[in-house]
């Protein structure tokens, strides 16, 4: 019988395993949304399907996968007129 750690070399332990898939999970979830979901909509989307998940292991493994969502873009601004004057 060969010892633990050559054992441990050949194959990944159960946490990188669950790693692997819940990162497949969230790169379908991040696909699906047009590239526009974030870790903390990702972390809801997996937590109303029942996974049990932490929301910094998602934020972790969606920045390993280099998945990132879009930030609301700001509704326009005010410009100053040309004539204005600043008191």
């Amino acid at each position: 019988m060969p010892p633990r750690w050559r054992q441990r070399a050949k194959e990944p332990c159960e946490r990188h395993r669950r790693d692997a898939k819940l990162t497949e999970q969230t790169r379908q979830i991040h696909h699906k949304s047009g590239g526009i979901c974030g870790s903390p909509r990702v972390h809801a989307i997996l937590k109303r399907a029942s996974l049990a998940v932490g929301r910094k292991r998602v934020k972790r493994l969606m920045s390993e996968a280099q998945l990132s969502g879009l930030s609301p873009r700001r509704k326009g601004f005010t410009r100053r007129g040309p004539r204005a004057t600043l008191l």
